[in-house]
Formats: C-alpha cells, structure tokens, sequence
C-alpha cells in the first residue's frame, strides 16, 4: 500500500504560494526566450512549489506515478479525485502504468500546437495581432492543455497547481493577461466544476467557456 499524499502539510500554505510566486515571476522573465516545453519543465515546476514543504515521501514532489522502481511509494499510486459538485462516484487519473505514455503524448501535443501558435503570433505582438477567431482557438488551446493535464493527474497531488502553471505559461509567451492564480486554486466554483469535467468526461468545453469569460474581463 502506498504512502498517500492527499493534502499539504498543515502551515505549509504560506511557503507553498511563496514558492509559487518566484516561479511564475521567473517563468513571465523566461517567456521571451521561447524555449520548447516539456514535460521535464513541469516536474520541476511540481518540485520548485513543494521546495522546503515536508512531505510524507520527498520525491514526491517532481516525480510522477509509474513504475519506476527508484520511487516506490509512486509505483502503482492510483489518484480518486472527489466531484466538485458531491455527487459519485469519485473520478480517477490515468492508470499509473499509463501515466509515462500519456506524458510522452501531451509533450508531443503541446510542441506541436506551440511551434503553429508560435509562427502565427510573433514574440512582443501579443493580442495585439489576434482576430476573435483567433483569440477562441487560444483559449481552446489553454483549455485543452489544462484539461489533458488534468485527466493524466501524473503527480500524487499538486496537480490542479501544475495544470494553472501551463495555462500561466502560456499566456506568459503569448504576452496575454494572466487571468487564473496559481495558488490558491481559483475559488469560482465554476472553475471546479469545469476541472471535475475535463478529468470525468474527458469534456474541456466548460473550461473553455470559463476561460473565455476570464481573459475577455482582463482584456
């Protein structure tokens, strides 16, 4: 039986959303450089939040669920997320003997879409050259990106927090408003929702349609 790890450590909470903070700074200085994202970048986004955070197994943070034998208490570590909305049964992510597959298929994903979105919107533009079609098409991108992140759940926790990462990523390289936190988690309900939607239904256009509502009041 695994070592769970369902919740942050009590007090934690300051140094967590302290933690947060200089990563999305440094990641906002770095978006001019248009580095190709992987999946290695989010690990170590998962470790940087959890640096100085006691948890029950230390690699829990930056490690993800498989079956890597260097990090037992992950091998075969299951991830059941309650509803949002209370009802059942619970959802649950990506098998964990799944979990490396579908990491190796959201990279491939997102550099691909990155490098079409990266020729269609120069370095500096911003939204300043973006029609309403294609500022939709963004916002679906987002919402698919935060959704597949979701769905595969890779970490034993933290997930929520890496998947507003991406998302801030993102609008980060695209010079557009940041209009979701990081930490805390977004306390619309309707965000929860939305997530319990991506990661039940396999359905981002909740998500989709929330995001929109967010950056159209930023713009």
């Amino acid at each position: 039986m695994s070592v769970s790890w369902d919740d942050d450590p009590p007090g934690s909470f300051g140094q967590i959303g302290a933690n947060a903070g200089r990563l999305a700074e440094r990641i906002l200085r770095e978006a001019p450089n248009r580095q190709a994202p992987t999946v290695s970048d989010a690990k170590a986004w998962h470790a940087e939040i959890y640096q100085g955070v006691g948890l029950p197994e230390p690699y829990f943070a930056g490690q993800v669920r498989d079956s890597d034998p260097s990090y037992p208490e992950l091998d075969g570590y299951e991830v059941e997320v309650a509803r949002a909305d209370g009802s059942e049964p619970p959802c649950w992510g990506s098998d964990a003997a799944l979990v490396l597959g579908d990491l190796d298929e959201f990279e491939r994903l997102i550099q691909d879409l990155i490098a079409k979105w990266d020729a269609r919107i120069p370095a500096g533009v911003g939204d300043a050259g973006l029609s309403e079609a294609d500022l939709l098409n963004l916002v679906i991108f987002l919402a698919t990106v935060h959704g597949e992140w979701i769905r595969i759940h890779p970490f034993a926790n933290g997930n929520g927090r890496t998947a507003r990462l991406w998302v801030h990523y993102l609008l980060a390289r695209y010079d557009l408003p940041r209009f979701i936190q990081i930490v805390p988690r977004p306390p619309d309900q309707r965000y929860a929702l939305a997530a319990q939607y991506s990661l039940c239904d396999d359905d981002d256009m909740p998500l989709t349609v929330l995001f929109l509502e967010l950056i159209a009041d930023s713009l």
